[in-house]
């Protein structure tokens, strides 16, 4: 992609916030033909954006071979899971499956372990703004799933959804401050 991480982490907000505001405010109508559709298809677009935005990060960042960064990795997988879960049963049964929502979950679970010890082991290597992210999107996940469905769940969620503008913001920083030292690094191994 021809696009900066900074920029495509403000596309994947808006493709992931904007749909779960706008329902959360009750300003679409539940009852709208193709809307669980194209909500399902905004959610895997956002999370297609995430993944290219934190494959950037871990490439530049010399983290994919450690625990935190496949977990990041696998909850995005998980998210994308869920989004083409609730896609797929809404094509054929006309309604979102439930089950669908177990993805999700496991998503969330993932990016909260794999976000926090990214944070631990990337640290040194990674730009601030991107940890910060990181953990932001860890914590508020957490709390997301801890809080039900409420304004609290909405409102957390939402938060880890934009903490991860902060990590394209240290993805895009990341190649001018991290990846020449990781290649003086790789040289003094060989």
């Amino acid at each position: 992609m021809t696009t900066t991480p900074a920029v495509r982490s403000v596309l994947a907000w808006s493709l992931l916030a904007v749909p779960v505001a706008a329902e959360a405010l009750h300003l679409l109508d539940d009852q709208t033909p193709g809307l669980d559709e194209l909500f399902a298809l905004s959610q895997l677009a956002g999370w297609f954006l995430v993944w290219t935005v934190v494959r950037h990060l871990h490439a530049v960042a010399g983290g994919t071979r450690r625990w935190g960064p496949r977990l990041v990795t696998a909850g995005i997988a998980f998210q994308a899971g869920f989004a083409a879960a609730y896609l797929v049963s809404s094509l054929i049964a006309g309604e979102p499956a439930e089950a669908s929502f177990i993805a999700f979950l496991l998503g969330f679970l993932c990016l909260t372990v794999g976000g926090l010890v990214s944070c631990v082991q990337l640290r040194g290597t990674t730009p601030t703004s991107a940890l910060l992210g990181l953990g932001g999107v860890a914590v508020l996940g957490l709390v997301a799933l801890a809080a039900g469905d409420n304004v609290v769940h909405e409102l957390a969620l939402q938060g880890s959804y934009l903490a991860w503008i902060l990590v394209g913001v240290g993805a895009t920083s990341a190649p001018l401050a991290v990846q020449g030292s990781a290649t003086r690094l790789g040289q003094l191994r060989h």
